[in-house]
């Protein structure tokens, strides 16, 4: 819901989930900014998607599948070569809140947050995970409304393009 939020607001989508990171020759990082599966609530958020019923399930959850470069609002993105880490959390109150990391602490909460699939790559991933991490990031508690959460997305990369 917070993808499809950010890309209707301008952002490119890379991924919905996973993306692949090159470190050599340089920093690249590749998604498959295919489909955006939202959640069927998603529909409480967006006007355009009242109405809308699931077209799949994913692990027991139905969702709704949006074809992301389908619409003007949703960019698509194969490759980026620049890159700001932002972990999502949930929001300990319904107030979407984002806080600023450090290097280490950024590491770890990538860390704590992959999926057990990264085990693929458990050779190369903690070297991907500093490349990321080594300027620090943010973390963005989110809560239930997409759009309050996208104002913190705003307030992120106005610091990035202060910096």
């Amino acid at each position: 819901t917070l993808a499809y939020a950010a890309a209707r607001a301008g952002y490119g989508v890379l991924a919905e989930e996973r993306v692949t990171v090159q470190l050599e020759p340089r920093l690249r990082l590749w998604g498959t900014p295919g489909w955006l599966h939202l959640p069927v609530d998603a529909t409480d958020h967006f006007e355009e998607l009242d109405g809308r019923e699931p077209d799949l399930v994913i692990r027991g959850t139905p969702r709704i599948a949006i074809r992301a470069g389908s619409l003007d609002a949703l960019p698509a993105m194969p490759v980026a070569q620049r890159a700001a880490v932002c972990v999502l959390a949930p929001a300990m109150e319904d107030e979407p809140m984002l806080e600023t990391l450090g290097s280490d602490e950024l590491q770890e909460a990538m860390i704590a947050g992959l999926d057990p699939s990264a085990d693929l790559f458990s050779d190369s991933i903690g070297d991907a995970i500093a490349v990321l991490a080594g300027h620090g990031g943010w973390r963005l508690r989110v809560g239930s409304d997409p759009h309050r959460a996208l104002d913190q997305i705003n307030a992120m990369f106005d610091a990035l393009v202060d910096a």
